[in-house]
């Protein structure tokens, strides 16, 4: 398990792609990362990618994500993903719930998912601020459309409202039956 608790992570992290302020290949079990603000990533401000195991729960709370580049390298807040071929990736699982934290001013997303291959994914977003500054920011995106459920009348309401709150459209995020 890994956990980062009141940090900052300020600066310029990195000039090209790939390159952030937390990048984890695998993170495994669980962890944390709370009452941090995280800033100023070249690609991603935090980048998460597994192709193996199980991320049981990475809890983000009570943090500031923002402020990646402006530059033609910047992309998501968060990018949180497995990374799989097809028909590979059985049992590979990640969790993810973020309350309480403020996402801002990224030049894509500010919340990336992707689940490929096999794998699965759960996400819980809580009580989170969202701020952009570019047109084409969006509060969530599923770039797979992979193993999203079909949202019940309650929660696609909520994602409409969402999507009206912050300007965007509502495929912003995709739904497969």
């Amino acid at each position: 398990a890994l956990s980062i608790d009141t940090s900052v992570f300020d600066g310029v992290h990195g000039n090209a792609l790939d390159e952030g302020a937390i990048f984890v290949t695998n993170w495994l079990t669980s962890g944390t990362i709370s009452n941090s603000e995280i800033l100023g990533g070249a690609n991603e401000n935090i980048r998460v990618t597994n192709n193996q195991g199980t991320l049981n729960r990475l809890t983000i709370s009570n943090s500031i994500i923002r402020d990646n580049s402006t530059g033609t390298n910047g992309n998501h807040g968060l990018r949180f993903a497995t990374n799989l071929a097809s028909n590979t990736g059985a049992g590979v699982a990640m969790n993810l719930t973020v309350t309480g934290s403020t996402f801002r001013n990224h030049r894509a997303n500010h919340i990336d998912t992707a689940a490929t291959g096999q794998s699965t994914m759960d996400l819980n977003l809580t009580s989170n601020t969202f701020v952009r500054n570019i047109a084409s920011t969006l509060v969530l995106s599923d770039s797979r459309v992979a193993r999203l459920r079909r949202p019940t009348r309650e929660v696609a309401t909520r994602l409409e409202t969402i999507a009206r709150m912050a300007r965007t459209p509502m495929n912003s995020m995709s739904v497969k039956p």
